[in-house]
């Protein structure tokens, strides 16, 4: 049994290979490992990088909306998703009277009827608008 176990080991040490790191070691140039297709060339450890692209603001933005109700009577408004469904604000405006609205875009300003089922609505956008509530009582339009 000691012949075997000579004999494996002997086998053993003329069979090793050794082996190559994967990628190699920066400064090697027998190991660096080519650019992908079309991406930049990998910097050399140390070097200074870009700064990543900041992303997109994706949530909400400031509104400012100048309301006026050029309707001969009163209107009933709602402020939400959807009415009578969601939670929102319930309010009036009176004829030929103004009011304004701040808050986060986007956001639904409504005309609902005395059952304060929907009639129309107006989408506000960031930023400042100016909006009219038509002679008819039933619609938006800009100012």
């Amino acid at each position: 049994m000691s012949l075997r176990v000579a004999l494996a080991s002997s086998l053993l040490t003329s069979c090793y290979l050794p082996i190559q790191p994967q990628g190699g070691y920066a400064g090697d140039p027998q190991y660096a490992q080519p650019a992908p297709p079309g991406g930049p060339e990998a910097a050399p450890m140390g070097a200074p990088t870009e700064p990543a692209a900041e992303p997109a603001q994706a949530g909400p933005q400031n509104y400012s909306l100048d309301l006026k109700n050029e309707c001969r009577e009163t209107v009933n408004l709602f402020i939400g998703d959807r009415p009578p469904f969601s939670s929102g604000t319930y309010t009036t405006l009176g004829s030929n009277t103004s009011t304004s609205y701040t808050g986060f875009a986007p956001e639904t300003i409504w005309i609902v009827d005395d059952s304060r089922n929907p009639v129309s609505s107006y989408s506000v956008g960031a930023g400042s608008q100016r909006v009219q509530i038509l002679e008819s009582c039933t619609g938006f339009a800009p100012r």
